[in-house]
């Protein structure tokens, strides 16, 4: 009964279409770290499934990684790893974009209207991420009249 808990529990995010087509895909680059905390803590790792073994790892409290998509898209993962809720602004010049942009939350499959010169992630709880996808708004409306 536990496992069946556990996998109703992981099943949206382990089937998260959305999530899948980005890990899927490849547009020349794998994906690249973008921003890092300049805060660390050390963490236990462990260097397997099982959890035996494995040493310390000295971890930023918060990272941010962005891939490029097709059309122009970026995806955007922003993981908070330390103790404390952060919100982060994410400069979207840094990003690739000099435009105003669509965001998508992947995670709750909702659009979340638009954003220009600045993302901001919003609160950042402990332990948790935002995963968004970021389109021009020129190349969605190209493709839109297509």
């Amino acid at each position: 009964m536990a496992d069946e808990a556990t996998l109703a529990e992981a099943w949206p995010v382990i089937a998260n279409t959305e999530v899948l087509a980005i890990s899927q895909s490849y547009n020349g680059h794998p994906g690249r770290l973008i921003l890092n905390s300049s805060d660390y803590l050390v963490k236990h790792c462990a260097l397997w499934a099982s959890g035996m073994g494995g040493h310390n790892c000295t971890l930023p409290t918060w990272q941010v990684w962005a891939k490029k998509m097709a059309a122009g898209a970026v995806a955007m993962l922003a993981v908070n790893v330390g103790d404390d809720s952060v919100a982060l602004n994410v400069s979207l010049p840094l990003l690739g974009f000099d435009e105003k942009v669509f965001v998508r939350d992947l995670w709750a499959h909702s659009d979340n209207g638009t954003a220009s010169g600045e993302l901001n992630t919003g609160p950042l709880i402990p332990h948790s991420c935002v995963f968004i996808l970021l389109t021009p708004v020129a190349s969605a409306a190209s493709a839109l009249s297509d």
